[in-house]
């Protein structure tokens, strides 16, 4: 597979870089916040849904991984990635659930993270979900998706990898049930 360049997003699910994912988001995020003990213990992010999610990643010029995310699709909220989120809202299947994006701070301001989100987005689409639910973990990243469409609700929940830190709960409807 060649590499995208730092402009270019591919999706890398399958791939030997989808591990590289879970390193990237550590080291990323264990400058950023305090991470939770067991996170620090092992050194990666990851957890059961990488098993099954998409992922996309961007690269520098010089090949690096500079940025990644991933796109989880379930029939129920209890299965989504940070579930307890989004029991307030009464969802119909299938969700699909935008999570783990990860920008190397020296790749930021490029525009990537919009480029992530919407290969996600498109991928919701044509997986057949009938919303998109996030939870943001800064104010830049509920304005961009918000610019995106995602509406803000009023509920919030407690983040499994940060400590003490509490994620805005959003959502994209695709298509009106019934």
């Amino acid at each position: 597979m060649n590499k995208p360049t730092s402009s270019e997003v591919a999706e890398i699910t399958g791939t030997e870089i989808v591990p590289l994912t879970y390193e990237l988001r550590y080291r990323v995020w264990s400058k950023e916040a305090s991470l939770v003990d067991s996170i620090q213990e092992m050194g990666v992010i990851c957890d059961e849904h990488d098993t099954h999610a998409r992922h996309w990643a961007a690269f520098s010029c010089q090949g690096t991984l500079v940025a990644s995310a991933r796109l989880c699709v379930h029939e129920k909220w209890q299965d989504v990635p940070e579930g307890d989120c989004y029991k307030e809202l009464e969802l119909t299947g299938p969700i699909a659930s935008i999570n783990r994006l990860i920008v190397e701070p020296s790749a930021r301001n490029c525009g990537i993270a919009k480029k992530l989100d919407l290969q996600r987005i498109e991928a919701a689409k044509e997986a057949g979900a009938s919303c998109i639910v996030a939870a943001p973990t800064s104010d830049l990243r509920i304005l961009a998706l918000k610019r995106l469409g995602f509406l803000s609700t009023p509920y919030r929940c407690k983040c499994t990898y940060k400590k003490d830190f509490w994620l805005s709960v959003m959502v994209m409807e695709l298509r009106s049930a019934g």
